[in-house]
């Protein structure tokens, strides 16, 4: 900003006079923006302690603002691109193995107590074992058929398992039994007795059950065991057990696959249930059920029908329960239920069943003692749990080059002696030749009258010195040639069954 001089009107005096007023203005100035400036200051340092930095004058009607402290934003991650993963072939799920069965246990049946078995008029009993460790059981139980298709059936009287241990007139005594109860079963039904007809009824199954071929033996079919179920299944429907009575009509089916509703056989209330059980078996279908190699050799039946020789696989079998039966020389018959499913195959594998204690056991325990001369204790012992032969067969058979080894001992079962000894070597696949060793240590063997068996002197004996028959090497030489060697306790022995 200028100032204009008015001229004429000041003099020297005045001059002066003005700038000391100038000078004086402009001091007051410079002094009054200084102290507005300190006055500010002051005001400005006064607000910033009290947190104000907007507001002069402190309001106490409102709240004082609480100063937030200030949100530095976290860095972000840079944004990587998406990545997009490659495309993987697509994995098709890789084919299970087909699930094993599991094994089955071994079965064991206790031993009947051993019993004499006498021989018919003119002829001795004999008794043919062979020690086998190393042969499948089929096998074994080939050259037990050779050995004995060589005794003379007009001399020797063979003793088998099915002597010693089935009981024929025990079977038929309990199948008379199982028969009573069945009919028992249906009066007391129609009595509305249901819990002691049920009783009746498992006592009859039961029965049927352990000898299923003597029941098929005698009547020719299952349709006793098939009646036993059908009372079963009503007893159950009258009891209110409609679960009960549908697992009944289940085995009613597999036994007889024509059965259908009748009134003769079902009351009507069970119409509906026995029709709705009816289309379900025909849907399921049939199966198939494999039998495994754990009962190699053993012939096999299912419901009663020989179906063939373990392992095989049998088709065609309607969806349930059925009965699998496994015969095998010198083991227990044993039956099984195995359910088959329609949709897919069955199986069961199992080893043979054995008897606990009795001639098998026996027989085992002494497998060190055969060969040797007299009997010990055990191999005395076993020959008591065998019916107390007139004569043992023994043998031990072990392959090699070929074919079988068969060493042979023929014991006198009352002085305890070994009469003879031989061995064959019989070759594979032609077990029937054992024979020629049975005929040739047997032949010599002089029938005696109600006495011990008598043999000629060592020195007539035409089968003393070794000779060949056929193409099998045959020797036959006299006790005096020595004895065989032990067998450890607990390997396996077949024993002639059929």
């Amino acid at each position: 900003m200028g100032f204009a001089w008015p001229a004429g009107h000041l003099t020297t005096g005045d001059v002066d006079n003005y700038d000391d007023g100038v000078l004086r203005l402009r001091a007051g100035v410079w002094v009054a923006i200084l102290a507005a400036t300190l006055s500010a200051g002051r005001v400005a340092w006064a607000q910033l302690e009290e947190g104000e930095e907007e507001e002069v004058v402190e309001d106490h009607t409102r709240e004082k603002p609480v100063k937030q402290p200030e949100k530095h934003p976290e860095k972000q991650p840079e944004k990587q691109p998406e990545k997009h993963p490659e495309k993987q072939p697509e994995k098709h799920p890789e084919k299970q193995p087909e699930k094993q069965p599991e094994k089955q246990p071994q079965a064991k049946v206790p031993a009947p107590k051993p019993k004499h078995i006498a021989a018919p008029a003119g002829q001795q009993t004999i008794f043919v074992a062979v020690y086998a460790p190393t042969l499948a059981p089929d096998a074994t139980a080939a050259l037990i058929a050779g050995l004995t298709a060589g005794l003379d059936g007009a001399k020797y009287a063979p003793i088998d398992l099915d002597t010693l241990y089935a009981a024929p007139d025990e079977a038929r005594r309990e199948l008379a039994h199982a028969d009573n109860q069945l009919d028992r079963a249906v009066s007391l039904e129609q009595d509305l007795d249901i819990p002691a007809a049920e009783a009746a009824l498992a006592d009859a199954t039961s029965a049927y059950e352990r000898h299923l071929l003597p029941l098929v033996d005698r009547d020719g079919k299952l349709e006793k065991l098939g009646d036993a179920y059908r009372l079963a299944a009503i007893a159950h429907f009258l009891d209110g057990d409609e679960d009960g009575a549908k697992a009944q009509l289940k085995h009613c089916f597999v036994l007889n696959p024509d059965l259908d509703y009748d009134k003769t056989k079902f009351p009507p209330q069970m119409a509906s249930l026995v029709n709705e059980e009816r289309l379900l078996f025909d849907e399921l279908g049939t199966g198939t059920l494999e039998i495994g190699a754990q009962s190699r050799g053993a012939h096999v039946y299912v419901n009663g029908s020989e179906a063939g020789a373990a392992p095989l696989a049998i088709d065609a079998l309607h969806a349930g329960p059925n009965y699998v039966t496994i015969v095998a020389a010198g083991h227990p018959t044993t039956t099984a239920t195995v359910e088959i499913d329609g949709a897919k195959s069955a199986h069961w594998d199992a080893p043979l069943a054995v008897y606990d204690g009795g001639a098998i056991a026996a027989l085992a325990d002494a497998a060190p003692e055969v060969g040797k001369s007299p009997m010990g204790a055990k191999l005395r012992g076993a020959a008591a749990a065998v019916g107390d032969p007139d004569l043992l067969l023994l043998a031990r058979a072990n392959p090699g080059g070929g074919g079988v080894k068969v060493t042979a001992y023929l014991y006198d079962g009352r002085t305890g002696k070994i009469e003879r000894k031989g061995e064959i070597k019989v070759p594979a696949g032609a077990p029937a030749q054992a024979g020629d060793l049975a005929r040739t240590l047997t032949a010599p063997i002089v029938v005696g009258q109600g006495g011990a068996p008598s043999s000629p002197p060592l020195w007539k004996r035409k089968y003393f010195w070794p000779v060949a028959i056929g193409a099998a090497a045959l020797v036959a030489v006299g006790v005096a040639f020595g004895a065989g060697s032990g067998m450890s306790t607990g390997e396996r022995v077949a024993v002639f069954g059929f």
